[in-house]
């Protein structure tokens, strides 16, 4: 094998891998359907529904509030149509509360 292949053929592994590495993966989102006592998890964006259901379920106790910062973290933000969404980097879910009967 000539010299100036085993000299390329790495430079081109090293190559490919940096511009697949420099193209931001976005994260899908998913729609959910997770109740947990009266909110129900309406999407989740770089998690799973279940995650984000139990994050919430978690946080049951401080989700009254405007703003409120779950157990798990993340930054939540309620609006005054009873629905909100919690952020943490690039994971986020958004949620609706229902009327307690």
């Amino acid at each position: 094998m000539p010299r100036s292949l085993l000299i390329l053929a790495p430079l081109a592994a090293v190559l490919v891998t940096v511009a697949a590495m420099s193209v931001p993966a976005q994260a899908a989102v998913r729609d959910c359907n997770a109740h947990t006592a009266n909110i129900t998890i309406t999407s989740a964006r770089g998690m799973s529904c279940r995650t984000a259901q139990r994050d919430m379920r978690a946080s049951l106790n401080r989700c009254c509030a405007t703003r409120f910062k779950s157990r798990g973290g993340f930054y939540c933000h309620t609006h005054n149509d009873a629905s909100g969404r919690c952020v943490r980097g690039r994971r986020a879910y958004r949620f609706q509360a229902s009327e307690s009967e």
